[in-house]
């Protein structure tokens, strides 16, 4: 596009600004067209002309990534209240470093700042993340629901309208801004790792398996109840209060891996490993230590002979 005084030469045809400003029979105008393709000058008298349909020609720039830099006519609106940053927001416009319209609401109260974090982006050095939206949720929650907090984030306290904290949020879609590590955050009566743990999203490298809730069970304890735990771990010792270990809770929940060998662990009770494996069909078929026996001396060979075969693992085909 060229600007030769008061006409514009687009695709090289000349345009006079009332030919731009034109209404054909649909009530559309040739500058509404153009402004889908090509960039107008911010100084650009008609940034405001509406279509038919209340649409700005600001507004169709906007959306379609295409306004000029420097410019600031942020707060004009269109027929039906929607302001031009809300148009760029809803687009992932890339906004200028100096851009300070992030708290403004158009007619039905919407944030500039919600509709950019809605398109999965947040400005930078942004801290008025407890602001309610129009639908009550914080721009926190509503960047954390679209994967968009910023890293080193620790405003989890805030409280939507539903009095629903960005931690419950965490929790319930799973997800933490980029960074997180604060896996032994309570949460109810457990931690945010414990919760993740049974949701099975723990990511991929993590090794926190000592992390314990108020009954003392370990993170590594809520995984094997899901049979969750990864192949290589190694962590079987960890215990609750009761001295229940992770090896116990797999062996109930029948998920010890192959060529497993911690049978001699034990809780208070005396109850061992291989006292609950010979209750759940987890012992091997060259078990060894059926002299293994609780404080009461009921040994793993008395277990086995109370359930039956059902108590060894079957047979790998």
């Amino acid at each position: 596009m060229k600007i030769i005084g008061e006409k514009f030469i687009i695709d090289g045809i000349t345009y006079t600004e009332e030919e731009l400003c034109r209404e054909d029979k649909k009530g559309y105008t040739l500058a509404h067209k153009f402004a889908k393709t090509h960039v107008f000058p911010k100084d650009f008298k008609y940034w405001g002309l509406k279509n038919r349909s209340g649409f700005t020609v600001a507004f169709v720039a906007a959306v379609y990534g295409k306004l000029p830099v420097g410019f600031d006519q942020w707060d004009l609106e269109d027929a039906y209240g929607h302001t031009i940053a809300h148009a760029a927001a809803y687009s992932g416009y890339n906004f200028p470093e100096d851009f300070d319209k992030w708290e403004l609401r158009d007619k039905s109260g919407v944030l500039v700042v919600a509709l950019y974090a809605m398109y999965g982006k947040t400005p930078k050095n942004f801290n008025n993340w407890a602001l309610l939206n129009s639908d009550g949720e914080s721009v926190a929650h509503i960047a954390l629901k679209h994967n968009c907090l910023p890293i080193g984030f620790d405003q989890f306290d805030i409280v939507n309208k539903e009095g629903l904290s960005v931690l419950d949020y965490c929790v319930l879609y799973c997800r933490f801004p980029q960074g997180f590590n604060n896996w032994e955050m309570p949460y109810k009566d457990s931690t945010v790792a414990h919760q993740f743990a049974l949701r099975n999203y723990l990511p991929k490298n993590f090794n926190q398996w000592e992390i314990r809730d108020k009954k003392g069970r370990t993170v590594a304890h809520a995984l094997a109840e899901k049979r969750r735990l990864p192949r290589d771990f190694k962590f079987w010792h960890l215990a609750d209060q009761n001295g229940w270990t992770v090896a116990h809770t797999a062996a109930s929940y029948r998920h010890l891996p192959r060529g497993f060998t911690k049978w001699k662990l034990a809780d208070k009770y005396g109850t061992t490993v291989a006292h609950i494996a010979a209750t759940n069909g987890e012992l091997p078929h060259d078990f060894k230590r059926w002299d293994l026996s609780d404080n009461d001396g009921w040994t793993v060979a008395h277990e086995f002979a109370f359930h039956g075969e059902k108590g060894l693992k079957p047979k790998r085909v």
